[in-house]
């Protein structure tokens, strides 16, 4: 019950500030909206202010905003249909939700480090055989210091180790003694490695608004940068579509993180709010991305491309997306006894 909860607050929060998105900037830019939906289906409560309905509706897991003259056959070009504005009004309202998402993991990643960012330690919870550190370091050890650089948590210890060229000199807890150590690193899938596994300790370490900007907006864009580079390896075949998650895995590993405590949950709504975003801009019918498309193409032709055209195209989308959701919905069920083995 509390994987099925804690699921449905998180993708409803982020389904909502998707479609306030569109909602607010295309109030601004004078376009009647006159539904805002949280879910699909059939309305369960609902309240009409101004010229919208405001609506909750049965399945919550989407949502979507009605603009007057969305559509080329509902233009009666009135001024405040969607149709009717210029093509860099209709950019925006598109990009919005897309938009919104992005920020909204942006924020999140933010606050992560203000309130303290979970960290794992620079303890060893396993050694790998046969690679450098097999017979020099030992679990349960800390690596407090390389190149009497001091290292307190796991990720800048492993920078610092797959940049190196030269031996490493390591300073080492283990017990109540400091230990010296020298080790060469050795190439593993294009990183230099030690052949060390974290323990799985964590440690919060907060930053001040200034370094946590900076560092929200390096997590986010790097973020970007491995959503992206997934994908075109799953486009170019280096990787199988296996690897995407899908609703069920969304909806287990929420509940699963809920557990863990509200900054592990804040750390995967962020994520899941950026690939959310990412994803939508995608160039697909039926996407945001799909719609941009269409909107790129009739600023270079000059006129909009005919319904007719839209249509055969988002039939094309919607069973491609049909196919991929039951493709990665099989990946899910596939690997619910991998997703039992998490930490």
């Amino acid at each position: 019950m509390l994987t099925f909860i804690s699921a449905t607050i998180v993708l409803s929060i982020l389904i909502l500030v998707h479609e306030f998105g569109h909602f607010i900037v295309a109030k601004k830019s004078g376009v009647k909206v006159e539904r805002f939906s949280i879910g699909f289906g059939k309305e369960i409560i609902g309240w009409t202010r101004g010229e919208t309905r405001y609506s909750v509706s049965l399945l919550p897991l989407g949502g979507y905003v009605k603009m007057a003259g969305e559509n080329q056959s509902e233009v009666s070009n009135k001024p405040d249909e969607f149709f009717c504005q210029p093509i860099k009004k209709r950019f925006w309202i598109l990009s919005a939700g897309a938009i919104f998402n992005y920020l909204l993991g942006f924020l999140l990643f933010f606050f992560i480090f203000m309130l303290g960012n979970p960290q794992l330690t620079a303890q060893i919870g396993e050694i790998k055989e046969g690679f450098p550190a097999e017979k020099i370091l030992q679990k349960g050890d800390y690596i407090i210091s390389i190149n009497n650089k001091a290292v307190s948590h796991w990720e800048e210890m492993a920078k610092i180790i797959s940049q190196s060229k030269e031996p490493l000199n390591l300073i080492i807890k283990r017990g109540s003694e400091n230990l010296s150590a020298t080790i060469s690193p050795r190439e593993d899938n294009g990183r230099r490695v030690l052949g060390i596994l974290p323990s799985g300790e964590t440690i919060k370490v907060r930053y001040n608004p200034f370094a946590a900007f900076y560092l929200a907006g390096k997590r986010t864009l790097r973020l970007t940068a491995l959503t992206y580079a997934g994908l075109w390896k799953m486009i170019t075949r280096q990787i199988s579509w296996k690897s995407l998650t899908g609703p069920v895995g969304v909806i287990y590993i929420t509940g699963k993180v809920a557990k863990m405590g509200i900054l592990p949950l804040l750390q995967f709504m962020a994520v899941l709010t950026i690939n959310l975003g990412l994803f939508n801009l995608l160039p697909l019918p039926m996407l945001d991305g799909g719609h941009l498309l269409f909107l790129g193409l009739e600023k270079l032709r000059k006129k909009p491309i005919s319904e007719k055209a839209q249509e055969i195209a988002q039939n094309i989308g919607v069973l491609f997306l049909i196919i991929l959701f039951i493709a990665v919905l099989w990946g899910d069920f596939s690997k619910i006894s991998l997703w039992k083995a998490l930490p």
